[in-house]
């Protein structure tokens, strides 16, 4: 039978989508985007943790891995015959561990175990689909797996679509889960992660209290008891089960012609059998909440509460008013959460959101207290925003506030293909026709006050769940990883299936240049440069004000951008500012980095050029309160002081010590408490010191990115609105990264389930003409199965997060740096880090390795496409190297003359300097002395990297 259209394009439909269902029940959902040759490509199956076993929880996601990776009978391997007895028996042999507790046969049945994979490891060629895609021009390759789906990903040349349909036919029909052992210890690390955040800590609460024995109560993740205990067997019987055409689409997005696609994709999926899924988990394992119940638990970082309600089904009528109740309470700027306790600091922060799953909902707000105040005071405050929706307390113009930005919204996800694809994902999942979904504004649009005062009476009452987490230390949760011995790692042998798809004929598709006069415009003038150019899709435009200057030698300045962001202007404030601006639709932000300040807008083009002076005048002489303003700085000294003690802040406050020494942002460029709280003291020039900080921007030239529907001509006015900048320019430092004089391993504890362990190598001023080589070598070290990937994950199973290259300079003459990192179990850090340093020093000897990432850099810089949006600050960034034109031809020209030898030569005059490595975690499980064979070891306490 020929496929039944579903939904054909719709005049009205920007998105010109269309669907059909292939004769065995797979969807497959289009839409057409020419802007630039390229498609997003995504395999989607309704299964997710939802599905999961209650006494298999993680299922899903494990089984997400293994298809993600692992390849089929025709990809991965050199020899599937040779390989399936042995793969067979180590299914056999989970199964027996599963069903074991004795302690000397589980370390008998795990020790076959791995010499069996080792023994079939000698046919695989690990990531072989990662490495075919890479050679594609592939790029942001991956799979994800949520409550009620798993999705499979990859953004594709339009001409590789035939190319693509053989790869993905491929995986879900035969998919072969070798190597199964070391996947477990990838994801036990990435759960051990996950017990590192206390966010995830307190949502996987939440859910327990909410869902119950529901499969929705477990996080994705899965339960530790069960992760440790995976069965191969029970994997492949989940997948018969579940990955099926009728359960199943594919989503395309981009640059396609719709007629040959669908052809495409019914060749290839068409043969796909179908089979009936078994019934879903029974919703009345949903617990019912009569009540307040709560739950306590404590991490590192901010404490916070978290309060939700049960609602509705996401196919349920109230949920538009739920939703739109939602937006009501946050919206960032003007909702109830918003402007009474954020904008007048009465929490340090607070926030909502909905979920809308396919058996139940949620409504769920939280917040973090200030210092001195309890959880149980900031709840309250919390909960009294939500006495309000339900007393109708709302003003009827907010509705139509946030109907504009959510117009906006459906525009701007127009230029991305991902997001289109995200779309038609969601409207799939939930089962709604496209017709449906994109009638989703209109459903909401009719949503009354009192509609939102209904439903807030009707689900937001008493019958509760809270989790409370307080700041501490938290009780060890981590799991044990089994050792690994190394696989072997085929890097020049390949599949049949490999040679097979990249023999496949595909049109060449002309790689872009662009060009001044046609891509952009330029204007010069003392003032600075603009780069303008203009958006193809639709009226919204983006403009950003660029200054060379940050924080470094203006200590402070960060702080007084976060002052002038709660600033009003003239006789407005702050929060009459926000609704203003909310209500045309435009988003207006700074950032302030150590090198670079930046102030911009995003909006419709009429609108941003209209509020432009204002917009400047705030910049020029904000409105700060002082009481307002007085609350921010006290909290932000609180704030910082608190997350000292959490993983990310520590990981980064040591990095910077590692590449900066004494001169690092947070020793040298970080203001102490008294600097910040002096920050509303009047200054000699100026109203304060916050102005004092911010003021010399307004008079030193400073450049415009902009894209939009103005001319060149008329955004340079906007360069000078209130006269030409006067003020030089600060000179900026050479920046010089991880200079040592010996190789130094610095240490910092930090009471976690995982150990942060990264490598710095300063390879040397940049030069524009170390762009061809770096882009091979970046492939090399860490592309999609790039060395350290491969050597740590693949090969060792050491851990789940792992990344590594040559960052560049941010202009000529500042220093690139080699690197590598990995997060890792602390039994497993000293190996770990020993081998990031091998391989960072490793000669490129690999020649398959080599002639892959070659051949993968090449299709990058062919397929890449600038899109429109990107155009200006890509021209600056050239800009800044020297170039006064688009380098990527002489990078294609230079690309095919580098041979193995060359870049190894390149690799090999890099490194200028002795290794410096830095490791964050918990020192009572690492031993400091361990580490002595790779440099000096220093323990560093916290004045050693904190100077506040």
């Amino acid at each position: 039978m020929p496929p039944v259209a579903l939904h054909t394009r719709q005049p009205h439909d920007a998105l010109s989508v269309e669907v059909y269902r292939l004769d065995n029940g797979l969807e497959v959902w289009m839409s057409v985007n020419p802007e630039e040759p390229r498609v997003f490509a995504s395999v989607v199956a309704r299964v997710g943790s939802g599905e999961d076993p209650p006494d298999a929880t993680g299922l899903a996601h494990y089984m997400e891995h293994m298809l993600a990776n692992k390849g089929t009978r025709r990809l991965g391997t050199t020899d599937y015959a040779a390989e399936q007895p042995l793969l067979a028996e180590v299914s056999d042999l989970f199964d027996a561990l599963f069903d074991t507790d004795d302690t000397a046969e589980r370390a008998a049945l795990l020790a076959r175990i791995d010499a069996l994979e080792r023994e079939a490891a000698r046919h695989a060629v690990p990531n072989e689909l990662k490495q075919v895609y890479a050679r594609m021009g592939g790029r942001g390759f991956n799979a994800s797996t949520s409550k009620e789906r798993t999705n499979y990903f990859v953004d594709l040349p339009a001409g590789m679509l035939e190319r693509w349909a053989v790869l993905e036919s491929d995986r879900f029909t035969s998919p072969v889960f070798r190597s199964f052992f070391s996947e477990v210890q990838t994801v036990i690390e990435e759960k051990n992660r996950a017990l590192d955040d206390p966010g995830r800590r307190s949502a996987a609460a939440l859910d327990r209290l909410l869902w119950g024995d529901h499969p929705y109560g477990t996080e994705t993740l899965g339960r530790g008891v069960h992760l440790a205990r995976p069965r191969v067997s029970r994997m492949r019987r989940f997948f018969d089960d579940w990955v099926v055409p009728g359960n199943m689409a594919v989503v395309l997005a981009g640059d396609l012609d719709p007629t040959h696609a669908l052809a495409t994709v019914e060749r290839h999926f068409g043969p796909l059998p179908d089979r009936p899924t078994p019934p879903r988990a029974d919703p009345r394992l949903l617990p019912r909440l009569a009540g307040e119940r709560s739950t306590q638990l404590v991490h590192h970082g901010q404490p916070s509460t978290h309060v939700a309600w049960r609602t509705v089904a996401f196919g349920h009528p109230d949920r538009p008013a739920l939703r739109m109740a939602d937006m009501v309470l946050q919206n960032g700027k003007t909702g109830l959460l918003d402007t009474a306790l954020n904008v007048p600091k009465r929490v340090r922060a607070s926030g909502a959101f909905p979920r809308f799953y396919r058996d139940a909902g949620a409504q769920v707000v939280w917040a973090r207290p200030l210092d001195g105040q309890t959880l149980a005071e900031a709840r309250h405050l919390v909960l009294e925003q939500v006495e309000r929706l339900r007393e109708g307390d709302l003003d009827p113009g907010l509705l139509e506030a946030i109907f504009v930005n959510w117009r906006l919204g459906e525009l701007a996800a127009r230029e991305s293909n991902r997001a289109r694809a995200g779309w038609m994902t969601a409207a799939f999942v939930q089962r709604q026709s496209w017709a449906d979904y994109i009638a989703e504004l209109a459903r909401h649009e009719a949503v009354t006050v009192a509609d939102i005062q209904r439903v807030a009476r009707t689900y937001l009452g008493p019958d509760r769940v809270v989790v409370e987490r307080a700041s501490g230390t938290p009780a060890s949760q981590a799991l044990s990883v089994p050792a690994v011995a190394p696989r072997p790692i085929q890097t020049e042998a390949h599949s049949g299936l490999y040679h097979e798809v990249l023999a496949m004929p595909v049109a060449a598709v002309a790689p872009q240049v662009l060009e001044e006069g046609h891509d952009w415009s330029v204007a010069r003038s003392p003032t600075g440069t603009v780069y303008a150019n203009r958006n193809p899709h639709s009226d919204l435009c983006q403009l950003t004000w660029v200054w060379d200057s940050g924080y470094e030698g203006a200590v402070g300045r960060s702080y007084a951008v976060g002052l002038w962001a709660r600033s009003g202007v003239d006789d407005r404030s702050r929060t009459e500012l926000d609704r203003l601006l909310y209500s045309r639709g435009v988003r207006v932000a700074a950032r302030c980095a150590r090198h670079e300040t930046q102030l911009s807008m995003v909006g419709p083009s009429a609108a941003v050029a209209e509020l432009v002076p204002l917009v400047w005048r705030r910049w020029w002489s904000p409105a700060i309160d002082p009481v307002d303003g007085r609350a921010y700085l006290h909290d932000a000294i609180q704030r910082r002081r608190v997350d000292k003690a959490t993983h990310k802040k520590r990981i980064g406050a040591a990095r910077g010590r590692a590449l900066y020494g004494t001169n690092s942002t947070a020793l040298a460029h970080s203001p102490t408490d008294d600097q910040i709280r002096h920050l509303l003291e009047p200054h000699p020039s100026e109203p304060t010191r916050a102005h004092a900080l911010l003021r010399p921007l307004a008079h030193q030239p400073r450049d415009i990115l902009y894209t939009g529907a103005a001319a060149v001509d008329e955004v340079r006015g906007w360069l000078h609105p209130l006269g030409e900048a006067r003020a030089p320019v600060p000179p900026t430092p050479t920046i010089h990264k991880a200079r040592v004089a010996a190789p130094q391993v610095l240490l910092v504890h930090h009471a976690a389930e995982q150990v942060s362990t990264t490598v710095y190598q300063c390879a040397g001023p940049h030069r524009p003409e170390r762009l061809p080589a770096a882009r091979v070598l970046n492939e090399y070290l860490g592309g999609s199965a790039g060395l350290i990937f491969q050597e740590l994950r693949e090969a060792r199973g050491m851990a789940y997060s792992t990344s590594g290259g040559l960052s560049l300079g941010r202009r000529p003459g500042d220093d690139d740096l080699l690197w590598a990192q990995a997060s890792t179990h602390p039994d497993r850090t000293v190996a770990a880090t020993e081998l990031l340093v091998e391989l960072l020093a490793a000669p490129i000897r690999d020649t398959g390795r080599f002639d892959r990432a070659r051949a993968a850099a090449w299709e990058h810089l062919a397929a890449e496409r600038i899109v429109a949006r990107s155009v200006p600050g890509t021209v600056r960034w050239w800009a800044t190297r020297g170039f006064s034109a688009d380098p990527r031809p002489g990078i294609r020209r230079a690309l095919h003359a580098l041979d193995q030898d060359s870049v190894e030569h390149f690799r090999r005059g890099l490194a200028c300097a002795p290794v410096v490595v830095v490791v964050v975690g918990d020192l009572e499980r690492v031993d400091p002395a361990a580490f002595s064979a790779l440099g000096t070891v220093r323990v560093l306490e916290d004045a050693d990297i904190f100077g506040y």
